[in-house]
């Protein structure tokens, strides 16, 4: 049993990462996954389940398999039909002045679960992001309580942020510099090791 954002977690639902360091060192065989991922995966696979589970109407998909190996799913907490780009999502943060979601990321390389509470903010006309692995108001605890749920409905495993952020040596891939994180290697490969 372990206690993760004071809510206890049984071992079996958490992927250490010892276990990701094996898949790590099996997966990688420099195969582009590129052409793969957008060719035969459904972007919008995990969509519906989303919705239903978390009772929103309104899921903000990112998935993008250019340089991400998972698939990307933004919850306004507030289930305004928000979405990442567009006017409507400006306008509404410099009118309110804030809004919260949730990020849900899910490997396609295996189960496993990354997340992260988002902020954003007006700030003397420009909108400024925080991002974190605990939530930013009370609001946002239900949707870290119904993705542990979500996860134990569908076989995924939480990867938590600890090790995330762990690099395994020996490993390469296009954008991020070697050591190369756990991070990097199943969700998203960039120049950053861990987001935001």
């Amino acid at each position: 049993m372990v206690i993760y954002m004071g809510i206890p977690l049984d071992n079996e639902l958490i992927i250490n990462y010892n276990t990701l360091k094996k898949k790590v060192e099996l997966y990688n065989k420099k195969f582009d996954y590129t052409y793969f991922l957008n060719t035969y995966l459904e972007k919008g696979y995990w969509t519906e389940k989303i919705r239903e589970h978390f009772h929103v109407r309104n899921v903000d998909n990112l998935t993008d398999f250019n340089y991400s190996k998972c698939f990307t799913y933004i919850l306004n907490i507030n289930d305004e039909p928000l979405f990442a780009g567009e006017k409507a999502m400006h306008d509404y943060i410099v009118t309110e002045g804030k809004l919260y979601r949730f990020e849900i990321l899910i490997s396609v390389l295996g189960p496993y679960v990354a997340y992260r509470y988002f902020k954003y903010y007006a700030d003397n006309g420009s909108i400024n992001l925080h991002s974190s692995s605990l939530p930013y108001e009370n609001n946002q605890k239900v949707f870290g309580n119904s993705l542990i749920e979500f996860c134990k409905n569908e076989s995924l495993r939480i990867v938590l942020e600890e090790d995330l952020r762990k690099t395994i040596d020996g490993v390469s891939l296009e954008l991020a510099e070697e050591p190369v994180s756990i991070y990097n290697f199943f969700f998203e490969d960039s120049e950053s090791k861990y987001p935001y």
